[in-house]
């Protein structure tokens, strides 16, 4: 049956009375669509009601015979509809309810909703109380019910739902005080039935996402109230994110709502202000459909545009529902406050599809990103495009949504300017403290975390994902003098198109991906010093915008450029000597030694300006520093990378490695097709080929034992040499090969077009994808809490456990480590960590990393059963075994430790495994940790935490509440003095195990500081090089000599 049992209904509604209380009846009406496996308790609940008077009615919205069964056994009194339609309450209207027999009020119920026992009663009271014509429910979290989930809804000006708490806002009474809503929850709410017939019921064309705004926005105009029923209460039974979109497919609000938007404006509003508002949505739609097409959402996009057809199709029901509201028979007070509580930003609302609470922040590249697409109409075209599909449309989840915590793209400090502190005053917290500032441009990136009005995530994917536009660029003035747009087109669209930076980015690997973005760059001033055509007068006449400098400032500006590349990344030298000697060997090979002696000397005076400027590392490496301290250990096991997947530039999991052999069609076909000064740039590409090949090859057969960078940094040479032979050979179909024939030439260009579409499809693809193989979830989301950092609602805690030692395979590992085995590393970082725990550092110098490293040997062979006890001295309050880049099925980087990690940490009597975890890590809780910073008690002899306020970035303000012996675990040990400020002791004594402690009395105050150092002078004196440096640069400019064409 389509339709209920037709019956007559009576004026009004009265149905049995309780002595002298009034019981008005109730049709409850539960509608299922897809019921998940909750529904039995759906069910219970409502059978638990203690309302006397009230009739249940199952409606299912497919059809299936299986569910009578099931609701007949707890709802016997039941009555059963099937209506075909879509989800929701859309398919309830007057026609198809105008049966039911002396009902006062109907409530609907969807089927993922639990009522409490006393839920229906107290709605119906809440509603004859205040005399309101609809009364909705305050639902709750199903896992946790202190969580709410809806409190009702408002509308802003153009129509759009907007729910009236925060997401994971928890309930406080908050909102029991204010009765009156804009609209009921959308879950559960009483309707008076014969206001229900009044504004035509249900809109039959809005599903679960607007029909209850509908509905309580047409009862509100023909003056009903609409109030919350605070103690009416239902719990959600959608725990789950996954679950809520499965149960949302089909009412999609990103593809619905511009549409319902439009329909409800044009039957709920006066004629007048619908114009009005028609109009604005008119622009709306027009700013929504470019912010779409240039964020890549393109499901937003079509909805905007097609919301307009939809509405007009369907106008003729439009003015059906006009009908019920705007009859000439009754008279609307238009001047009621029928948007009570309107929210702003309506037009973005409405633009953008999201909200401004939302978590997602929009990105600020849209301007960066315009000026890619007006650059379209300039020369090279076809290398901006394929620019803007790898940067905007291939990065846009990355952009809008952040980077994901993998491998060394960590999250930078909740201070953002502890990066900066690091750097200037020579000391951060990674392995227990350390007297190493790290990576230079980590202080850099602190600056801009603290001053850019973005999340650091977005700022991480700014700083991350600039390498492309940066390498991309540096290739494009590389390649500017040998030819026109087409040379430069090509070789900006193969060097994008090289899979080595992608490999970098999904293994979380920051030097590969700055050598990228600076060696072109780098190059590029190597071949203007040596200064042979096109790039200088010796051999013929300069190319294209070739600038011809003076020997000084050819000098300087390589130095700049070095000194501000290491700045960056030390082992940048690295691919730069391989250049180097590529350039010179192959001019030799080129039968020309013209500006090679140039060369060797602007390259030593630049080595030695950026010796210069980096005089802190220079000084290092002469008292004895290895370089290998700077290289980031990775588990890089001997014949790893076949010859094959050299050549296919195969180091990583992207991209098609059968297809990337066209990345040696070009320059093959250009060492044939060029002559003269273009065959001496193939040359010299070819041996840049030959070096990033032969480099990798050489440590992947183990001929070098010693520690090495990671292959992507180490081929980089080979990519460039790729994109400048390109260059070279597409130049050429222009110009030498004109006097061909043009069969030849057909076959030249036929080649080069092949081999670059082939080349650029696994990019293509991979960009469609919006994160470039990216996980989508990352450990930050988790760990944290299982560290005990942050609450279930992922706000910080101020008293963190304490420190974390990480132990897995070197490149999987989220902090700068040491080895503990063959393939495998520790790491250890003050609760989870951020990006200043990113930088390799000498092991030596961390007193923490040299005794965990002796206690964690000892535990494998099985010689303590209490590591606890040992690692605790260093407040090691957890041990995580760390298995893949990223939680299962997110991560596809796994490396499995070997059995007896965990068998040797689940023998120990002091840790305690944490259960229920993802099986890319094991947690080990230690109950025998220390605080970092505790007083020992006189009688006992135990470690009572101190209370502790930081007041600088290296001070530490101390009060203690027992009398006792103060005692911290921050290395340096001794690099810390101790100064009271009232009534600690100033006189330091050795402890028990001969450190250093300072006797303390309850409630006295102290202060702990890093003694003074050099680093800070050292900065300033830096800076003071660096700008000298830029004057010099400056001041030879000036004084150039110059050769434009």
């Amino acid at each position: 049956m389509n339709n209920l049992e037709e019956t007559n209904l009576v004026e009004e509604s009265v149905s049995t009375a309780s002595g002298d209380v009034f019981v008005p009846k109730v049709q409850l009406i539960l509608v299922t669509h897809n019921p998940g496996d909750w529904l039995e308790e759906v069910l219970l609940g409502i059978a638990a009601q203690d309302y006397t008077s009230l009739d249940v009615t199952v409606i299912d919205t497919k059809r299936r015979e299986s569910i009578e069964e099931q609701v007949k056994s707890i709802l016997p009194e039941s009555s059963i509809l099937h209506l075909k339609s879509s989800p929701g309450f859309s398919a309830l209207t007057p026609k198809n309810l105008d049966t039911a027999k002396n009902h006062l009020f109907y409530f609907f119920v969807t089927d993922d909703l639990v009522l409490d026992a006393t839920a229906v009663r107290r709605v119906v009271e809440s509603a004859l109380e205040v005399n309101a014509g609809v009364a909705g429910l305050k639902v709750v979290g199903g896992e946790n019910t202190e969580l709410l989930q809806d409190v009702g809804s408002t509308i802003d000006r153009y129509g759009t739902t907007v729910s009236r708490h925060q997401p994971n806002e928890i309930d406080q009474g908050q909102y029991d005080g204010k009765r009156e809503v804009f609209a009921g929850s959308s879950s559960a709410f009483l309707v008076r039935k014969d206001l229900f017939e009044t504004v035509g019921g249900f809109d039959p064309l809005l599903g679960l996402v607007d029909g209850h705004t509908d509905l309580c926005w047409r009862a509100r105009l023909v003056g009903a109230n609409v109030v919350l029923s605070p103690n009416a209460v239902g719990r959600s039974m959608i725990t789950s994110e996954s679950q809520g979109r499965k149960r949302r497919r089909r009412v999609d609000p990103t593809r619905f709502g511009p549409r319902h938007r439009i329909r409800m404006i044009w039957s709920n509003q006066k004629i007048s202000r619908a114009i009005m508002l028609s109009f604005e949505l008119l622009i709306v739609t027009l700013l929504g459909t470019i912010y779409g097409l240039v964020r890549g959402r393109f499901r937003h996009t079509l909805s905007l545009l097609s919301a307009w057809a939809w509405n007009l199709r369907h106008s003729r029901s439009i003015r059906t529902r006009r009908s019920f509201i705007f009859s000439k028979e009754r008279s609307l007070d238009h001047s009621r406050d029928i948007l009570i509580d309107a929210p702003s930003h309506a037009f973005r609302r409405a633009a953008t599809g999201r909200d401004p609470n939302q978590r997602e922040t929009e990105s600020n590249l849209l301007i960066k990103f315009q000026n890619f697409w007006m650059a379209l109409f300039g020369p090279g075209g076809l290398a901006l495009i394929f620019g803007i599909a790898v940067l905007g449309f291939g990065s846009r989840h990355l952009l809008t949504r952040g980077l994901p915590a993998i491998g060394r793209f960590q999250p930078i400090p909740e201070n953002p300017l502890d990066l900066f502190h690091s750097w200037w005053e020579g000391w951060r917290p990674t392995a227990g403290g350390i007297l190493d500032s790290g990576v230079d441009a980590l202080a850099l990136l602190g600056g801009l975390g603290w001053l850019l009005p973005v999340n650091s995530e977005t700022v991480m994917a700014i700083a991350v994902l600039s390498a492309f536009p940066l390498g991309a660029f540096g290739i494009w003035q590389l390649v500017q003098p040998i030819g026109g747009g087409r040379s430069r087109a090509a070789a900006v669209a193969i060097y994008l198109a090289v899979p080595t930076p992608y490999h970098a980015l999904g293994e979380g690997r920051f030097g590969p991906l700055v050598v990228y973005a600076s060696l072109p760059w780098i190059i590029h001033r190597l071949s203007i010093a040596q200064g042979v055509v096109p790039y200088g007068e010796k051999g013929g006449t300069p190319g294209p915008r070739a600038v011809i400098r003076s020997f000084w400032a050819d000098i300087t500006v390589l130095g700049l450029l070095l000194s501000l590349a290491i700045f960056f990344e030390p082992l940048v030298v690295i691919p730069t000597v391989i250049a180097f000697v590529a350039l010179l060997v192959g001019s030799a090979l080129a039968g020309s030694f013209a500006g090679v002696l140039r060369l060797v000397l602007i390259t030593i005076g630049a080595t030695a300006v950026s010796a210069i400027v980096h005089f802190n590392i220079f000084i290092d490496l002469i008292n004895g520093r290895s370089w290998e301290s700077w290289m980031p250990k990775d588990n890089w096991t001997q014949g790893l990378i076949s010859p094959e997947s050299i050549f296919s530039f195969d180091t990583g999991s992207f991209g098609i490695p059968s297809l990337a052999w066209a990345f040696l069609i070009i320059p093959a076909v250009s060492l044939i097709a060029t002559n003269g000064w273009r065959l001496a740039i193939v040359i010299r590409s070819w041996f840049l080929i030959v070096g990033g090949f032969a480099a990798v090859y050489f440590v992947d057969q183990g001929w070098f034992t010693r520690q090495t960078p990671a292959a992507e940094l180490l081929i980089v040479p080979a990519a460039v040499g790729v994109a400048l032979a390109s260059a070279a050979g597409v130049s050429s179909l222009g110009q030498d090969l004109a006097a061909n024939s043009k069969r030849r030439k057909y076959m030249t260009a036929g080649l080069f077009v092949g081999a670059l579409v082939l080349a650029i499809i696994p990019v293509v693809f991979a960009s469609l994808e919006g994160r470039w193989g990216l996980p989508e979830k990352d450990f930050s989301d988790t760990v944290p809490y299982l560290l005990g950092e942050e609450d279930v609602n992922g706000l910080p805690i101020e008293s963190a456990a304490g420190r974390v030692l990480w132990i897995g395979a070197p490149n999987l590992l989220p902090a700068a480590g040491t080895e503990l085995e063959d393939s495998v590393g520790l790491a250890l970082t003050d609760g989870y960590p951020h990006l200043g725990d990113q930088s390799p550092y000498d092991s030596s110098q961390s007193e923490a990393i040299e005794e965990l490293h002796t206690a964690l040997l000892k535990a494998l062979n099985g010689d303590i059963s209490r590591l606890g006890e040992k690692i605790g001295v260093w407040s090691v309050s957890h041990i995580v075994l760390i298995e893949n880049s990223a939680p299962v099925p997110y991560g596809d980087n796994e490396t499995p430790l070997p059995e007896k990690y965990f068998s040797a940490f689940i023998r120990q009597l002091d840790l305690e495994r944490v259960e229920g975890l993802n099986r890319s890590l094991e947690i080990f809780s230690n109950t025998a940790v220390e605080p970092i910073h505790a007083v020992v008690r006189d009688i006992t002899g135990r470690s009572v935490p101190l209370e502790v306020k930081k007041t600088g970035y290296t001070s530490i303000e101390v009060q203690s509440i027992v009398d006792g012996s103060y005692r911290w675990r921050l290395s340096p040990v001794d690099e810390w003095e101790f100064s009271s400020i009232t009534g600690a002791s100033s006189e330091v004594q050795l402890g028990p195990k001969g450190e250093p402690t300072v006797r303390m009395a309850s409630g006295s105050i102290g202060q702990l500081s890093l003694t003074e150092n050099d680093n800070s002078s050292d900065r300033m004196f830096q800076m003071l090089i660096l700008l000298a440096l830029l004057l010099l640069t400056s001041w030879s400019h000036s004084e150039r000599k110059k050769h434009q064409l």
